[in-house]
């Protein structure tokens, strides 16, 4: 879009300059539905070229300054920076980058995010919400792919197919054998890190929203993980790419119910000039909690 943008601001300028008839000289008749033969008939041919002019220089001006602002970006503070690491979910749910909680705090929102970790988390109160933060950075998924991954290890490639046979009647073992087929080289001892920690990190925002945790709370535990994310991972692509892992190594039944619409969020954080990911710095420095 940018690129776009930008090519008709110089297409204007250029064609003022070599004089392009269509654009500073088009038939009169024209007024009443092209502005530039209006331009014409009101103030003649000059004025048109000189307008055309200015208003291309202006255009490209201001898409310049716009991209700049927009990748220059807003987000120099590592709080901003540690709430972007929970960009898909946050995007996918369509709720709010910027706030600690995700939404506004509002007693229907507090009752809907109640419902939500309840029903997928098993998560009631806050000691409920201790509870599995504690999992999530003792052991979270990442310990099964790793117990897999030393499973897969000890078979040779043979016996791994009769391996996968056996589990055709456990579609979510067998999808879990074959994340770590896929992507064991590749993660090395990254492990799914970046899926247990970005959702930790989701886990106190919405700890926060629903009143388990004060927001000092919540940011004292978030960005020590952000921090981890940060020194694991060498950019954005590369954490959004495990938190997708992640998640299809945990649910078949959801991978193939929603997995492909979490693939194009993952891909509108990547392209959006105006995303979280392109706002913020992979380099950030995170030290202190932030501001």
């Amino acid at each position: 879009m940018w690129v776009l943008l930008l090519g008709a601001g110089f297409a204007m300028i250029y064609g003022a300059y070599r004089k392009w008839s269509w654009l500073v000289d088009p038939p009169e008749y024209l007024w009443p539905v092209y502005s530039q033969a209006f331009l014409k008939k009101l103030f003649g041919r000059r004025v048109v070229i000189g307008w055309t002019y200015l208003f291309g220089i202006v255009f490209v001006a201001a898409m310049f300054v716009s991209l700049w602002s927009t990748l220059a970006g807003g987000c120099r503070s590592p709080k901003t920076w540690a709430l972007a690491t929970t960009a898909v979910l946050t995007e996918r749910n369509r709720e709010r980058h910027d706030l600690l909680g995700g939404r506004e705090h509002t007693d229907e929102n507090v009752r809907e995010k109640q419902q939500l970790l309840r029903e997928w988390w098993g998560v009631t109160d806050r000691e409920t919400l201790l509870a599995a933060l504690r999992w999530i950075d003792e052991e979270g998924h990442r310990m099964e792919f790793d117990r897999v991954v030393r499973y897969v290890a000890t078979r040779s490639p043979e016996e791994l197919v009769k391996v996968r046979d056996a589990l055709k009647d456990n579609a979510q073992a067998r999808q879990e054998l074959e994340v770590v087929l896929a992507h064991q080289a590749k993660l090395s001892d990254k492990s799914l890190l970046g899926w247990d920690y970005s959702r930790y990190i989701t886990l106190c925002r919405w700890g926060y929203l629903v009143g388990y945790l004060t927001e000092d709370e919540a940011w004292d535990r978030i960005m020590p993980a952000a921090r981890r994310l940060q020194k694991t991972f060498d950019s954005w692509r590369e954490l959004g790419e495990n938190y997708l892992i992640g998640r299809e190594f945990w649910s078949k039944e959801e991978t193939e119910r929603n997995g492909l619409l979490y693939r194009q969020v993952y891909q509108h954080l990547l392209d959006d000039p105006a995303s979280p990911w392109n706002q913020c710095a992979w380099d950030l420095d995170l030290a202190g909690k932030g501001g």
